[in-house]
């Protein structure tokens, strides 16, 4: 009796296994947080992505005051908030099996809003000044996750991470490879 071996198996998954980790593959990805959303697009190759994102975040309140009324019962009232935040960010992922991590920064852009106003005892505005200035900060943000493989070249993954100036988040992400 001959026993057949296939000297040869180790060697054609080896192949297969480096021709799927060589592949390109585009990242499709959505996060949410209680802050902010963000949406992203990236290239893949190999173990290593790049995504690039863009997010909006919710207005903030800065500053509210009210002043007592003076003997004529005028008073003063102002408020100071940042509003319209938004940013583009970009993230470098290693990508050790379906596990992956990724690691950024993001350029935040928003106009920091000042209303201040004069009230007469009645709560008419007598008088009004507003003042507006743009601003930006950086923050970083770092995440993982994990891809479920659907088929052979498209997987379903999900995420979770922390953004430095707007807090933990969570979200998905497809990715198709060519």
């Amino acid at each position: 009796t001959f026993i057949e071996y296939d000297v040869n198996s180790k060697e054609k998954e080896d192949k297969a296994e480096t021709k799927k980790e060589n592949k390109l593959g585009l990242i499709a990805s959505g996060n949410y947080g209680k802050n902010f959303y963000d949406v992203g697009l990236g290239l893949k190759s190999g173990n290593i992505a790049g995504i690039l994102d863009f997010s909006k975040a919710k207005d903030k309140p800065v500053k509210n005051i009210k002043d007592n009324p003076s003997d004529l019962g005028r008073y003063f009232s102002g408020k100071e908030e940042n509003v319209d935040y938004t940013s583009i960010g970009a993230s470098l992922e290693f990508h050790p099996g379906n596990f992956f991590f990724g690691a950024g920064g993001n350029l935040w852009s928003y106009t920091n809003k000042t209303t201040e106003k004069i009230n007469s005892s009645s709560g008419e505005v007598l008088s009004k000044n507003t003042d507006s200035r743009s601003k930006t900060d950086l923050s970083g943000k770092v995440y993982g996750g994990y891809n479920i493989n659907i088929t052979d070249n498209f997987d379903f993954g999900i995420q979770g991470g922390y953004e430095t100036k707007k807090g933990p988040f969570v979200g998905g992400r497809f990715s198709v490879d060519f």
